[in-house]
């Protein structure tokens, strides 16, 4: 079965990714299949960030973050 996406499929991810890091798997996807004619599956998309080096990671704990969760663990101690 030939592939969804090529080589210059995957750069384009990979630049569509690193415009906007924050976006997740489904936006990116949306956002591919908005510009081509092929549909391409999260799944698939996810399946190329991995090939290409570009792993998810869980968001850093603003000061705020860090306030409210220690605020809230307070409030439901035993």
């Amino acid at each position: 079965r030939p592939r969804l996406t090529d080589a210059r499929g995957e750069r384009r991810l990979a630049c569509v990714v690193r415009s906007n890091r924050r976006a997740t798997v489904a936006q990116i996807a949306h956002e591919v299949n908005a510009g081509s004619d092929g549909k391409v599956s999260e799944y698939t998309v996810h399946r190329s960030l991995l090939c290409t080096g570009l792993h998810r990671h869980r968001p850093v704990l603003t000061p705020v973050h860090r306030r409210k969760r220690q605020q809230w663990a307070c409030e439901h101690q035993n």
